[in-house]
């Protein structure tokens, strides 16, 4: 018994440390880490818990017709949903309706738009990381004076993703929308030369934030 003592003694004093104590602690730093790898890192950087998040995204905003476009200016709402495949790229499929009203009458109006975007972050693991934009679109215009139409269009834009938590990100973003309008009755269109044949094409940009949940 007190052979083992001592040889215990002289090989946890090998070389003057305390090889005991160095294990045990490496062990224990280890253990930490192998638990909880990615918090610290978030912590750090603010990044998203996982390489390819799914996330889920409210957001509001303001959305600015063409002049040509006989729908006011109006306030909007939409739901987002994303998915990464490569930590700088999400492909996203968000719904907005924008409660509006004509320029002309004053009747009760609606925009609901449909999108496909995808997102280009190269530096998604930054706290604050700025990004593009690119996309297709198909808003519907409603009217209670105006036939129905379809507008398709072409997105592109600017965003800034704030990592509030590894969890939470609030994204400011500017979209520009080249769309296809034909309101074959509407006549500030034809004014402007469409005939009920032709199709006009038309910028429009609309200023949101949104509040992202990663998953």
């Amino acid at each position: 018994m007190a052979w083992a003592l001592a040889a215990g003694g002289a090989v946890g004093a090998v070389g003057g440390v305390d090889v005991v104590s160095v294990v045990s602690l490496a062990g224990a730093v280890g253990a930490v880490s192998v638990a909880s790898p990615q918090p610290a890192r978030a912590a750090e950087g603010g990044a998203w818990p996982v390489a390819h998040p799914l996330e889920l995204s409210i957001y509001a905003g303001s959305w600015n017709f063409n002049q040509t476009i006989h729908f006011r200016d109006d306030a909007l709402l939409g739901l987002r949903g994303g998915m990464g495949f490569v930590p700088w790229l999400q492909l996203e499929l968000e719904l907005d309706e924008i409660t509006t009203s004509s320029r002309r009458d004053g009747a009760a109006a609606r925009a609901t738009s449909v999108a496909m975007h995808g997102r280009i972050e190269p530096w998604g693991h930054w706290r604050v990381s700025p990004g593009l934009v690119a996309g297709v679109s198909f808003m519907a215009l409603e009217d209670d004076t105006d036939p129905d139409a379809i507008a398709e269009g072409l997105d592109v834009g600017v965003h800034a993703r704030i990592n509030v938590t590894p969890h939470v990100a609030v994204r400011p973003e500017i979209v520009g929308r080249y769309q296809s309008v034909r309101l074959v009755d509407d006549s500030q269109l034809r004014a402007a030369g469409a005939t009920d044949a032709e199709t006009r094409y038309l910028w429009s940009v609309g200023y949101r934030v949104g509040v992202g949940f990663a998953f």
